[in-house]
């Protein structure tokens, strides 16, 4: 699993976004099959950070 799919189930699993729920498993299906670009990928990882550490993790 890609450190983008860990903080998507992160995410997902603590309900930070409920409205973004599908949202964001599709966001973990396109990474799994590699159609995000690398740029795309870096921007969803450091925006997810942000939300997890200020949620408390």
């Amino acid at each position: 699993m890609t450190e983008l799919q860990e903080l998507l189930d992160a995410c997902i699993r603590q309900e930070i976004f409920p409205e973004l729920k599908d949202e964001l498993e599709q966001l973990k299906v396109k990474d799994k099959a590699g159609k995000l670009s690398p740029a795309t990928r870096g921007l969803l990882i450091r925006k997810l950070k942000q939300v997890l550490d200020k949620n408390g993790r």
